[in-house]
């Protein structure tokens, strides 16, 4: 287990007073304040090692207060950058140690064996907390080493993992390109042949809006394969594209978009909106296709930062709508408005769709655009 530094350092100073206690009686007024000097310097230890350590070197010389010293030298070899500085540290240690023993020091008589003691005492002083000072520091060293192989791993995951996605957007973009596209295209090719050989003049603008349509859902079809193919990135539809939406709808819409358009708006916030539109008038188109729409198209302050808002309103039908061949019923997904709730959400803002009082229906949508594009010729 292993101690934070503040208990390190509150442990050595609890040691270090029971040394000083021990000999209080025998110290004099000198010594007594140059073991509270050596203890003010382990107090800030942890944070300036190297003067610390040299702060407690005359004590090392006395031989009192034998742990202070010895904690320096482990913060020294734990902190310090250089090799060099620890090994300094490391020899001034030893020789205070040592000095303790010269036969100047001793009580006794000098021999041989009290310099041999003196020797090793002097060299596991000295040795002995550098030597785990340094296996701390190799320690710190090598789990910062494995974080980092641990993160390196983790980025090579996630690299996979958008490699996998990549070469699945791409075989879906196949498998919607070839089950599609043939189909499609044999829709655009035989409302055009109808378009030429059809006596009615309904029949020939019926052929022609079919054929204007197949030709735009090959044109989207391609944008969404690409985009599967390539991810997110590519050019999406614009504001300035919902007249033509409209026009192509064959529904009675009024549009105010003239605000609208007169700002620029960033590009998701402009795919937003006409998908919202889009997704609108398919719905009045199967449900109240004689309805009178309008679709309004704003800056709005909104709840939060200033954004666009989007409506569309449907009245009750008060006219029959062109009788139309019946055609093969198709089974949606009845996901549209949840799919453009969620897209709005995406972007922080919001969307409500429901009933009006005099029986319509109205779809709303707050899109907030706190950074605006810088671009507003793209809009014209």
């Amino acid at each position: 287990m292993r101690f934070p530094p503040v208990a390190q350092t509150a442990v050595v100073l609890a040691v270090s007073g029971a040394e000083v206690v021990t000999v209080w009686g025998e110290s004099s007024p000198p010594d007594l304040a140059l073991y509270g000097f050596t203890l003010a310097a382990v107090a800030v230890c942890t944070r300036y090692p190297v003067p610390a350590l040299l702060a407690t070197l005359p004590v090392a010389y006395t031989g009192y207060l034998v742990l202070a010293p010895l904690f320096a030298m482990y913060q020294v070899a734990v902190a310090a950058r250089s090799r060099a500085v620890t090994l300094a540290c490391a020899g001034l240690l030893f020789l205070a140690t040592l000095a303790y023993w010269h036969p100047a020091e001793l009580p006794e008589e000098w021999t041989p064996e009290y310099g041999l003691m003196g020797l090793v005492s002097a060299l596991l002083a000295s040795a002995g907390p550098t030597a785990l000072g340094s296996l701390a520091r190799a320690r710190q060293e090598l789990s910062q080493h494995i974080n980092g192989l641990v993160a390196a791993q983790e980025r090579e995951r996630v690299l996979h993992a958008r490699t996998a996605a990549a070469e699945e957007r791409a075989r879906l973009a196949r498998d919607m390109h070839d089950s599609v596209s043939y189909h499609v295209s044999l829709i655009v090719v035989r409302a055009g042949a109808l378009e030429r050989t059809a006596g009615e003049r309904d029949s020939r603008e019926a052929a022609a809006s079919i054929r204007q349509l197949g030709a735009a859902t090959m044109t989207e079809l391609r944008r969404v394969v690409g985009l599967l193919k390539d991810g997110p990135g590519g050019d999406g539809p614009e504001l300035r594209q919902v007249p033509a939406l409209i026009e192509e709808s064959g529904l009675d819409v009024s549009a105010d978009l003239e605000d609208a358009l007169a700002r620029p708006w960033p590009a998701a916030v402009q795919e937003a909106a006409f998908r919202i539109v889009q997704e609108a008038l398919t719905n009045v188109r199967k449900h109240a296709s004689g309805a009178a729409t309008a679709v309004l198209a704003a800056p709005s302050p909104g709840p939060g930062p200033e954004g666009l808002l989007v409506e569309i309103r449907s009245r009750v039908p008060t006219r029959a709508a062109r009788p139309q061949p019946k055609p093969t019923p198709l089974k949606g997904g009845g996901h549209g408005l949840t799919g453009l709730r969620e897209r709005a959400q995406a972007l922080g803002g919001s969307l409500e769709a429901g009933p009006t009082p005099d029986g319509g229906f109205l779809v709303r949508a707050y899109l907030p655009a706190p950074v605006l594009a810088t671009e507003p010729e793209r809009l014209r």
